[in-house]
């Protein structure tokens, strides 16, 4: 995938509601509004690339989630060691 250009205000906007849309969608579905919206300020495209990075995001917090693994802020900083528990 190329790098997409998001430049204006209003392209950021509108890319932002329809990743919560697309995030959302369990609940609900994308109203037509937001993907008419996001769809004025992208390509098909563009769009389409866009939402698939929105859901390889989801499905990795997702699998996070479902097998415990903490945030990066959690975790050990680099360089440093834990004691393990015997």
């Amino acid at each position: 995938m190329d790098f997409i250009e998001v430049g204006t205000g209003k392209e950021r906007l509108r890319l932002l509601g329809h990743g919560k849309a697309v995030t959302e969608v369990a609940s609900s579905h994308v109203p037509d509004a937001v993907y008419d919206q996001a769809r004025a300020c992208f390509t098909q495209k563009d769009l389409a690339d866009l939402t698939f990075v929105v859901v390889a995001i989801n499905g990795w917090n997702r699998l996070c989630v479902a097998f415990r693994v903490p945030p990066a802020s959690a975790l050990p900083k680099s360089g440093t060691t834990t004691a393990s528990k015997a």
